[in-house]
């Protein structure tokens, strides 16, 4: 069967689906929408944008499920704060939204989104004197944007952290590892490799805990340190499992 002419010939051609599914992935986070491919007259797959939902999306209703994240894998500094600031707007598809909640990327979201409002705090700073009609609507326009990334701030908040802590207590061993990976993403690699190290220094810690405060303990006592109540707690409890 001869295959028709291509309504698209500048458009890029590939051979199957799978590799026009590939070529999507790597193109959709910086074109900052969703790319599908679809089989064309001429018998190549082209890429096309996904359709934008007619509703707004509901942020809060948002149950990410396995494999959402997989969007946000591997994604810099600089695109993953492109589409925090597409989600903080509303200008997002879906299916950003939902990498973005999962909890693989919740802390990482929630620092970034930390990161813009200190920079949205240095813009009002630096303006707060200008008393032009050019600066008042420009602050009527941060304001608008910094009542969206309140918002985002307390949703993100709510996702990295979603069970309340009491007072005084401190994050869990997987959610410092969880922090310091989310860090890591995007960093010089010598930072990078630093992150690695303290990463590896936790997790070494939380795999051998009741060695590591039976250790601590010894050492304080040869320096003549008394041991916090909680520290306390944690080498009796060791010593009790290892009875």
């Amino acid at each position: 069967m001869t295959a028709l002419p291509c309504p698209t010939p500048t458009k890029s051609r590939y051979a199957t689906t799978a590799a026009a599914d590939q070529a999507a992935r790597h193109v959709q986070i910086p074109v900052g929408t969703i790319m599908r491919a679809y089989e064309c007259q001429c018998g190549w797959w082209h890429l096309t944008r996904s359709s934008t939902p007619a509703e707004p999306i509901p942020y809060e209703d948002l149950t990410p499920a396995d494999g959402d994240e997989q969007l946000l894998a591997g994604v810099g500094h600089n695109l993953f704060a492109d589409v925090v600031a597409r989600d903080i707007h509303g200008r997002g598809p879906i299916e950003e939204a939902l990498a973005l909640r999962h909890p693989t990327n919740a802390l990482r979201w929630k620092e970034a989104l930390k990161t813009a409002w200190i920079a949205s705090e240095k813009q009002m700073a630096a303006r707060r004197g200008d008393t032009s009609a050019q600066a008042k609507e420009w602050r009527a326009r941060a304001e608008q944007y910094r009542a969206a990334l309140r918002v985002r701030r307390l949703e993100a908040k709510r996702r990295a952290h979603p069970y309340p802590r009491t007072q005084g207590q401190g994050l869990s061993p997987a959610e410092q590892v969880a922090v310091e990976r989310a860090r890591a993403a995007g960093r010089p690699r010598l930072e990078q490799r630093r992150i690695a190290g303290d990463v590896a220094v936790k997790l070494l810690i939380a795999a051998h805990e009741d060695e590591f405060y039976g250790l601590f303990a010894a050492e304080c006592e040869r320096l003549g340190l008394p041991l916090t109540a909680r520290d306390e707690a944690r080498v009796q409890r060791g010593l009790g499992e290892a009875a």
